[in-house]
């Protein structure tokens, strides 16, 4: 049971939900790109966010600057990673995606941006807060957002995340990963950037 409830922890894990939301993001809006666009979109998204990261980690903890697991859950260790993660999307957004036109997209990446400054503010007054809800929460609203700009209605998609979202949150509180504040106060963290960019931007 419990090898099971951890599997949803490793396979909605923070790092993967950049490439989580692209093609989520292309599934819908592939008819305005060349395919080319596309592939090499995904590319920048899965090296920046995912391969940058993991390498770092692998790195940091050779060099015994992180001791914990890949999951991070010393409240100290784990604001090294978030400062990394902030400046690569901040770096994805402003820079690398910067040719592409993926507005959208780059509206995920803003929000995501700020929960992260927000967990890692958080963190400095000793709160550890879900990272793995927050950004599940942000795909989630992302997800439903973008649905709506586009006048589609993607409940299934929608169904399914709210599905893997409450397996996430599950997961972290029978680990004990989490306390049931930490796991809302990171739901919070994961919408609220997500709502206020799209309500005052692009809605």
């Amino acid at each position: 049971m419990r090898k099971t409830i951890s599997f949803f922890s490793y396979i909605f894990h923070p790092i993967v939900i950049p490439t989580l939301a692209i093609l989520l993001y292309f599934l819908d809006a592939y008819v305005f790109f060349q395919p080319l666009e596309i592939s090499i979109t995904i590319g920048q998204v899965v090296v920046t966010t995912f391969l940058i990261p993991t390498a770092i980690y692998f790195l940091l903890h050779s060099l015994h600057a992180l001791k914990s697991s890949i999951m991070v859950h010393n409240k100290k260790e784990r604001i090294t990673p978030f400062l990394i993660q902030i400046g690569l999307l901040f770096l994805l957004k402003n820079y690398i995606l910067q040719a592409n036109n993926v507005y959208e997209f780059n509206l995920f990446i803003w929000g995501l941006m700020y929960t992260y400054i927000g967990l890692t503010i958080c963190l400095l007054f000793g709160k550890k807060l879900s990272v793995h809800v927050a950004n599940i929460t942000a795909l989630l609203a992302f997800y439903v957002l973008f649905s709506l700009h586009f006048y589609e209605a993607h409940l299934i998609g929608t169904i399914l995340l709210i599905f893997a979202l409450g397996l996430t949150a599950t997961s972290r509180l029978f680990l004990k990963a989490h306390t049931t504040k930490e796991v809302i106060g990171g739901f919070l963290l994961g919408l609220i950037p997500q709502l206020i960019l799209w309500t005052i931007i692009a809605l």
